[in-house]
């Protein structure tokens, strides 16, 4: 009798084995997905911009579901690795990097859908959980409203003012009118000038700008206002963490240059 019994017992274990293993795999991507949805920066809401690089090739390309319009400029000038938020002086919220076929046409879907393709592409930091909502957004927008202009470090102030305030604006950021504040505190000379450009080309409304005679060693952004969009996105952008105050100063929100922004610019 126990011989028979066998079987059966070794049965019972290998679907036990089967079951953990099954189990396992399970967890394995449901963790996978929670982690992917966590990293994922296009919200479906908010204008979120990409950079395209290819060896001689850029562009931009950016998407604005409030006017459900896609804007990309073509980069003129561009070097190796250089960092593209700096060139165009406008955050660019993720890179993606491609072969020069697809940088040739206007076709936004192309680009998106190589890249979601591209499986091992360990220099872009589009998650293919974007990739493929940016995808379908790019599919339900006519030709007629996709602006696409070249770019070039070059074009005067007032080209580069126009081209942005025209095409590039993020509506939420303009509706929300936060009045900005820097201050300069890293012993960098034009450091504030340019994080104030690239504020305003995206629809930021700076209110003051000055130079700090102490250096200090830590940014921060300082608000007395209910957190918002502004404020939320100028901070992950620039990986500046925020600090509420009861203080009302000169403008909503106060950003602080230190000397710790220096390791890692982002314009």
């Amino acid at each position: 009798m126990a011989n028979k019994k066998e079987p059966n017992s070794n049965m019972k274990l290998a679907g036990l084995f089967l079951a953990l293993v099954l189990g396992l795999i399970v967890i394995s991507i449901f963790l996978k997905l929670i982690f992917v949805l966590n990293s994922s920066k296009f919200d479906g809401v908010h204008r979120f911009t990409v950079g395209f690089i290819s060896e001689n090739k850029v562009k931009v390309v950016s998407f604005s579901p409030q006017s459900r319009a896609i804007a990309i400029l073509k980069i003129a000038g561009y070097k190796k690795n250089e960092n593209l938020s700096d060139l165009i002086l406008y955050p660019v919220d993720a890179l993606v990097h491609t072969d020069n076929q697809s940088l040739d046409k206007k076709d936004v879907s192309s680009m998106l859908t190589k890249s979601l393709l591209s499986i091992n592409n360990p220099d872009s930091n589009l998650t293919s959980f974007d990739n493929l909502k940016l995808l379908l957004f790019a599919k339900r927008i006519s030709s007629d409203s996709i602006f696409e202009t070249n770019f070039s470090p070059n074009l005067s102030s007032q080209e580069k003012s126009y081209i942005f305030t025209n095409y590039f604006q993020d509506n939420a950021i303009n509706q929300e009118n936060t009045t900005i504040e820097i201050i300069n505190a890293a012993s960098s000379f034009g450091l504030g000038g340019k994080l104030a450009a690239l504020i305003t080309n995206i629809g930021g409304n700076v209110v003051l700008l000055s130079t700090s005679d102490n250096e200090q060693v830590s940014s921060k952004i300082v608000y007395s206002m209910p957190k918002n969009y502004t404020l939320k996105k100028f901070s992950s952008f620039l990986g500046i963490p925020m600090e509420k105050t009861d203080v009302k100063g000169v403008a909503d929100m106060t950003i602080i240059i230190g000397k710790d922004s220096l390791r890692n610019l982002k314009f």
